[in-house]
């Protein structure tokens, strides 16, 4: 279910820890020196002291192609959890030990074995960054949290190539799969289901950049975190959705609270929430941004540039009840927020506002005639630019396995009240909504009914008179990706009718995998699904489509 969330990394990411006697040894690509995993507490699976564990570097073992997913492989070779305050492993990679700056890959959470000598081996996707380099570092590393206990570290010294042409023909040509259950089917039906939509498709598109001085650099962008960096680093990603691949656009700057809930009366620092953004063009994108102690409601506002990932403005608020949602309508920055009734005490009032930025004031403009008891669980919402009205979807909180909906809707002109309507979920559930305004329709992915865990994905329309939720096309079958509602990705883009989503893939014991679905919808095929590949996003928050330009 969406809610308005801080970028709690002790969460999101879903971090692990070492002891004293917790080993961890990187099994692919191979780790430096010797390499012993026939019983638990293996002195090779012990090295201490950034950033290789005190080991010299070798020859490479692996060569890969910026853009191709790796799948990183290593072992706990000892289990040392820590009740109360767990610690975590990442995997990132570098362009030589001694770099500045190592790439963030993915964070893992340590799992309670309750039993100190359990072997576990992990594995992951990967998608190698846009970097050459003939003496890479993957760098897997194991945080301790108990007192005394030091960082473990191991290293693989590898090569990465810039891909020629694609990142994605390339890197898909030496893209090699484990072979474990769940994994291969996906991939396999990734590989099926791509190579048919290529054989299908036929571009004759071609741009001619060189009379412009501006470049389309449209894409999907978001906040990427790690949790053993500075608790103030979160950088400006981009995100490339047919090869997973992450570019750093900038950043460094933002909040982040990576401590996990904390009492009220200490201070975790700024972070910027989760699931909470708007955009309008003009190569800004607002942030809602968190200080003070835990209880305290976010005070401000921050405009990052798309282009570098600068924060431009920052812009405080004067705010009574917490922001659910920004929205950027009409060059005017609107918020929602929900207020317990003054009328009736177990009801609540949903108030839309303009915000002026200028004064940090919210002006109220709409507030529906009747309280409302049971649909309080905010879930999303997205502008209507044709009729100049706003959509929101609200859950009704005494139905967590119905998960019954009723989309509400408010017209910004006139700030007249729209009546709402149940959506229909008999067949279809769903946690995010976009308007397509190609097409004039309210769109929604859906994995059909959340009780089925293993649920077939679609893309479906809703009727915003009636409620009626139509199937658009089929995404993919059931058996492959998981049944949440985590993967919404913010607006898509209007001028080809794509929209996004992130899938989990169903993994076996402690694994994550997502991919990312790109689905394009015209009135003379329906849809066309293409899918990237196999990658780790978790720590990628905030997701959103944005056109976006840079000078070229």
């Amino acid at each position: 279910m969406m809610s308005t969330l801080g970028l709690r990394l002790s969460i999101a990411l879903c971090v692990l820890v070492a002891g004293s006697w917790a080993h961890l040894c990187l099994l692919s690509p191979r780790q430096r020196s010797d390499l012993d995993i026939s019983g638990p507490g293996s002195h090779t699976c012990f090295r201490h002291g950034a950033q290789c564990g005190g080991t010299k570097a070798g020859a490479p073992v692996a060569s890969f192609v910026a853009g191709q997913t790796v799948f990183i492989q290593w072992q706990q070779n000892f289990n040392h959890y820590e009740v109360g305050h767990p610690g975590f492993m990442d995997i990132a990679i570098a362009t030589s030990e001694s770099a500045s700056e190592f790439h963030f890959l993915a964070g893992f959470g340590d799992v309670n074995w309750h039993q100190q000598s359990h072997q576990q081996n992990y594995t992951v996707p990967v998608v190698i960054p846009n970097i050459e380099c003939s003496s890479c570092v993957i760098r897997a590393r194991y945080s301790a949290h108990k007192p005394g206990e030091t960082t473990f570290y191991q290293c693989s010294d590898v090569t990465v190539r810039r891909a020629q042409h694609t990142a994605a023909s390339d890197a898909r040509a030496t893209q090699r799969v484990p072979q474990i259950g769940k994994w291969r089917d996906v991939a396999a039906f990734i590989a099926r289901h791509n190579a048919a939509a290529n054989a299908r498709s036929q571009h004759a598109a071609h741009v001619d950049e060189q009379h412009s001085e501006l470049a389309d650099t449209s894409g999907l962008y978001g906040l990427t975190c790690n949790p053993l960096e500075s608790p103030h680093a979160c950088g400006f990603v981009r995100l490339d959705p047919e090869t997973g691949m992450v570019e750093k656009i900038g950043g460094e700057h933002y909040g982040v609270d990576a401590a996990g809930p904390l009492p009220s009366s200490q201070d975790p620092g700024e972070y910027i929430l989760d699931q909470v953004v708007a955009y309008g063009g003009s190569n800004l994108v607002y942030y809602l941004v968190h200080s003070g102690t835990v209880d305290d409601n976010a005070q401000s506002i921050i405009a990052v540039k798309t282009g570098d990932g600068k924060v431009l403005s920052t812009y405080s608020l004067t705010i009574g009840e917490p922001i659910n949602a920004l929205l950027m309508t009409d060059a005017e920055v609107v918020a929602f927020q929900i207020y317990r009734s003054t009328v009736d005490p177990d009801s609540f009032d949903f108030r839309w506002s303009r915000v002026d930025l200028t004064t940090g004031k919210l002006t109220q403009f709409f507030q529906p005639a009747k309280p409302e008891g049971l649909y309080v669980n905010y879930l999303w919402s997205t502008y209507d630019s044709k009729r100049h009205v706003v959509y929101y979807l609200m859950g009704n909180e005494n139905a967590p396995f119905a998960l019954t909906a009723r989309l509400y809707a408010v017209d910004l002109h006139g700030g007249a009240e729209i009546a709402p309507v149940a959506v229909n979920v008999t067949n279809f559930t769903m946690g995010s909504i976009q308007y397509d305004a190609a097409h004039d329709r309210l769109l929604a992915f859906s994995p059909g009914l959340f009780s089925y865990g293993s649920p077939q994905w679609s893309l479906v329309s809703i009727d915003p008179h009636s409620g009626a939720v139509s199937e658009l096309c089929h995404i993919a079958p059931a058996g492959l990706f998981k049944g949440d509602y985590t993967g919404g990705i913010f607006f898509g883009d209007a001028s080809t009718s794509t929209y996004y989503i992130r899938l989990r893939a169903l993994t076996e014991g402690p694994m994550q995998a997502e991919v990312i679905a790109s689905v394009t919808l015209s009135a003379a095929s329906g849809c066309s699904v293409r899918f990237s590949q196999l990658g780790n996003f978790y720590h990628i928050h905030n997701l959103a489509f944005l056109k976006t330009t840079t000078r070229s």
